[in-house]
């Protein structure tokens, strides 16, 4: 990854980090003082193109764009995320609504989350409702008359249900449409469900880490889990919404789009990028082999992404300096 903790910086409360390798920058979030709910992407920070709300830092830990509150004064810091299962039944939960305006950059939506509860003090929380307006410059996306997001260049396709970053803003304030995520009696470990469009259980387990889930296509939605410091800790699992069908559990998961899950595997000393079908493995599956791999152990790959073409981008450890090297596969 080209994104660093170390290279961030906070304009007008949004957080912002930078990639200096592609001149650009994502925002990572919102910080709310209490008064202002309109949130205004810039188009640019210090010379760098805002290029996406949300993404991944490091050697790939999520960082979605939410809405926080201000720092709590309990040591609890500004990010006191819960589930509406963890908020006290005497807590005032105030229901705001925010209006982010997307610059003329921004071409990606895909790391979002408005689904937690925040905490403002002891006895009051807030939870995040979100409608959107756009650059007229910005030819990715637009707006309906409700504030309501679709993709332009996707044949205007709305970001609502099947995108799971958007599937709290303008229905039910308690829980997505295809997931409920319940943190048990233990307080250490969670519960989810995976509901199919029809409203039945595809899939229910539990995780000792609160699982991330988000849209890979129209009607798929992956959770994810992520055990570790590096890519190679991650733990993925696909669904079909429409056809109530699930995907076997994949590990060290570098991107998956559509029908194609991309991943890593380190196996009798050669390092693999294998590309497949991610429901049957009979339909797709091609390996793909890395070259002058940096000694690293197993996070060698530390990036996976689909470009404009299709194209898959694997970034990996490469030589004695552990330089980040570009592989594409033409998929």
């Amino acid at each position: 990854m080209d994104y660093s903790f170390d290279n961030g910086k906070i304009v007008d409360n949004v957080q912002y980090y930078f990639n200096s390798k592609e001149k650009t920058c994502f925002a990572a979030g919102y910080i709310w003082d209490g008064k202002s709910t309109d949130i205004v992407i810039q188009d640019e920070v210090d010379g760098y193109k805002v290029t996406e709300l949300g993404g991944y830092v490091g050697r790939g830990y999520p960082t979605p764009f939410c809405i926080h509150y201000k720092y709590y004064n309990d040591n609890d810091g500004p990010f006191n995320l819960l589930w509406e299962s963890d908020v006290p039944e005497t807590a005032v939960v105030h229901y705001v609504n925010f209006n982010i305006k997307i610059g003329k950059y921004v071409n990606c939506l895909q790391n979002i989350d408005f689904s937690d509860y925040y905490m403002m003090d002891k006895n009051n929380y807030f939870k995040p409702l979100v409608t959107f307006s756009v650059s007229p410059e910005n030819n990715d996306f637009s707006v309906d008359k409700s504030g309501k997001i679709f993709n332009v260049k996707e044949g205007s396709k709305y970001i609502d249900d099947f995108d799971f970053a958007f599937t709290h803003n303008l229905e039910s304030c308690d829980q997505s449409k295809f997931y409920k995520l319940v943190k048990n009696e233990d307080s250490t470990s969670y519960k989810y469900y995976v509901f199919d469009t029809e409203g039945e259980i595809i899939d229910s387990g539990s995780s000792e880490i609160s699982p991330s889930l988000w849209a890979v296509g129209d009607y798929m939605m992956q959770l994810y889990v992520q055990d570790g410091t590096g890519l190679s800790t991650n733990h993925a699992k696909y669904y079909d919404l429409k056809n109530s069908k699930k995907s076997k559990t994949f590990d060290y998961v570098l991107t998956a789009k559509d029908d194609r899950v991309v991943y890593a595997d380190h196996r009798n000393g050669e390092y693999m990028i294998i590309v497949q079908d991610i429901f049957d493995k009979e339909k797709y599956y091609k390996e793909y082999k890395l070259e002058n791999v940096s000694e690293v152990g197993e996070d060698f790959a530390v990036d996976g992404r689909f470009d404009e073409e299709g194209n898959i981008i694997i970034t990996y450890l490469s030589g004695e300096n552990c330089e980040e090297t570009d592989y594409t596969i033409d998929d």
